[in-house]
């Protein structure tokens, strides 16, 4: 039988960590767990440090409590939202990852990015 696991290799705390909470992924990559106001709970959506500035990647959806978590846990990672996005990632038309991407563009400024067939999906489904 092959060995599938490497010595020494830890569990990921990812699957313990609080919704509202950050946590480092990998240098600079950080995952936030967004609340959603469905069964489904949260969100994880991703915060990637790079020279130019930040890329966030999905948003969850656009309500109060997101937009409360989206605020802290950017800021506990040293994101300012409205001074330091530079783009903004939606990986597909679902409204828990596209939903909030309006409210962060509109007090970020930064481009919204998805994939051309996923934004003529996202027209006709919502």
């Amino acid at each position: 039988m092959r060995k599938i696991f490497v010595d020494g290799v830890k569990p990921s705390h990812l699957g313990t960590q609080p919704v509202g909470e950050a946590a480092e992924v990998a240098e600079g990559v950080y995952q936030l767990k967004v609340p959603v106001p469905i069964p489904l709970v949260f969100v994880s959506i991703y915060l990637v440090e790079g020279d130019d500035g930040w890329t966030l990647i999905d948003t969850g959806f656009d309500y109060p409590e997101g937009r409360a978590t989206w605020e802290s846990g950017a800021a506990a990672v040293g994101c300012d939202l409205q001074r330091d996005v530079e783009r903004i990632i939606a990986t597909h038309f679902h409204p828990d990852h596209l939903g909030a991407a309006p409210w962060l563009q509109g007090i970020s400024g930064a481009p919204v990015y998805m994939l051309e067939s996923e934004i003529q999906n996202s027209r006709e489904v919502w």
